[in-house]
C-alpha cells in the first residue's frame, strides 16, 4: 500500500512593516518572553472574579451560611485562575506574533490622511 503525503501549507502572510518573529510560538517561548504587563493582565482577571464574588455577597448576601460560600469561592477562584492564566498566555503571544501597541499606534499617526 503506498502512502500518501500531506500538502504543506506554509503559514498565512500578516502584511506590515515589521517583520513576523513567530506565527505558532512554543508554549515554553510564550512564557520566557512574557512581559511584566502581561502578568500583571493576568493577575488582575484572576483578582476580579474573587473580589466580585465579595462584592456581591457584601452587596446582596446570599444567608447561606458559612458551609455555602467557601466552595463558591474555590469555584469562583479555580475559573479565575484559568482566565487569568489564558489571558496571560494570549497578550504573551501577541507579543511574538504582532508589533506592539505603541508601534501600531505610531503607524497609523505617521502615514498620511488619503481621501476618496
Amino acid at each position: 500500500m503506498a502512502e500518501t503525503q500531506r500538502a504543506y501549507v506554509p503559514a498565512k502572510k500578516i502584511p506590515t512593516d515589521y517583520p513576523l518573529i513567530d506565527s505558532d510560538p512554543h508554549f515554553k517561548r510564550v512564557i520566557k518572553y512574557a512581559r511584566p504587563s502581561d502578568y500583571a493582565q493576568g493577575a488582575a482577571t484572576t483578582a476580579f472574579g474573587p473580589a466580585l464574588m465579595l462584592l456581591w455577597e457584601k452587596v446582596a448576601p446570599s444567608y447561606v451560611g458559612r458551609g455555602g460560600f467557601a466552595p463558591i469561592m474555590r469555584l469562583t477562584t479555580a475559573i479565575s485562575l484559568g482566565a487569568g492564566f489564558l489571558v496571560f498566555y494570549q497578550q504573551s503571544a501577541c507579543v511574538l506574533a504582532l508589533p506592539s501597541r505603541f508601534e501600531v499606534f505610531s503607524m497609523v499617526l505617521t502615514r498620511p490622511f488619503t481621501t476618496i
